[in-house]
């Protein structure tokens, strides 16, 4: 695809470039035929397929890798209160013994177990999970590890104990923030969400359904807040200013050129969740496809990437 750029960068998951998709587990899942799935997104040049979280999340990971013989299959993102030190660590050994490098585990979630740790910050649970598979045997190494960082104190850990980050929700600004934070040599993989609805209001609506979820939890609204949108905007799935800045809508144009701004911003790969109206939570592999067709359609981003930042 015509995004994919030169993995120049030493010592972290070179393959992370160009342009990936997002789906929430239970659209995998919901597929008739997964491997099937994985296999048509690969052919069509999309670069690696990011999986939302849930208990089947390694299992599914599985199945994607062996349905594939190229794309990166990534973990977007695998929570702590879901998944333990010792089952992804595990995971990754069997994994990457059968396919090498094709499998890189986003971590995220820090926040919900804290609510359950006064104690013990959400930095502090992810650092205690690092240190947790830096003791494995073997260990997972940092190069084939994300956090998902939104915060600053995040991303500066995710630079020094990961490969990277992988943000969620998260505009343009952020993107250019993240990539001060972790500097030239770590990955950054922002998920962007889509639609190619073209009509503003069912765009929206679409949009909505999705961002009121995160918009209510209170590591998205700081996120939102250190960016300059205010509280009041956060509510009832966003003002038309966040929704449009959280979600590239209007057909396959808009979303080129929102691919391209977080790329320019200093992301090296931009994974793409296409949000649709489809009740059933279905892979939307029509939309894929038009998609793949506009983006292998655009010109290479000059000066994107890690480099750029």
């Amino acid at each position: 695809m015509a995004y994919s750029a030169d993995p120049t960068l030493s010592g972290v998951a070179s393959e992370l470039s160009g342009v990936g998709l997002w789906a929430p587990l239970a659209a995998w899942e919901h597929e008739g035929s997964s491997a099937a799935a994985a296999g048509e997104l690969e052919s069509i040049g999309f670069e690696a397929l990011w999986l939302g979280n849930g208990a089947g999340l390694l299992a599914q990971a599985q199945r994607l890798l062996e349905a594939t013989a190229r794309i990166t299959v990534a973990t977007g993102t695998a929570h702590l209160a879901t998944h333990s030190p010792a089952a992804l660590a595990d995971a990754h050994a069997r994994l990457s013994a059968r396919h090498g490098r094709r499998l890189v585990l986003s971590i995220g979630g820090a926040w919900a177990p804290a609510a359950d740790h006064p104690g013990r910050a959400g930095y502090a649970l992810m650092a205690a999970c690092l240190d947790a598979l830096d003791r494995t045997d073997p260990p997972v190494p940092a190069q084939r590890r994300m956090l998902a960082a939104l915060g600053p104190k995040m991303l500066e850990l995710a630079s020094r104990r990961a490969c990277g980050a992988h943000p969620y929700t998260v505009p343009v600004a952020h993107t250019r923030l993240a990539r001060r934070i972790l500097g030239p040599d770590s990955r950054l993989v922002p998920e962007v969400k889509v639609t190619l609805e073209r009509n503003p209001d069912r765009a929206r609506a679409i949009a909505r359904r999705t961002l009121a979820v995160y918009l209510e939890k209170g590591n998205y609204a700081a996120n939102l807040a250190r960016l300059g949108f205010a509280r009041p905007e956060l509510r009832a799935g966003g003002s038309d200013r966040v929704v449009d800045a959280l979600v590239a809508w209007g057909g396959p144009e808009a979303i080129r050129r929102r691919v391209d701004e977080h790329l320019g911003a200093g992301a090296d790969q931009v994974a793409l969740q296409l949000l649709t109206d489809d009740p059933d939570g279905r892979l939307p592999r029509d939309g894929y496809e038009r998609l793949a067709a506009a983006l292998r359609s655009a010109p290479p981003l000059a000066g994107g990437g890690a480099a750029s930042g």
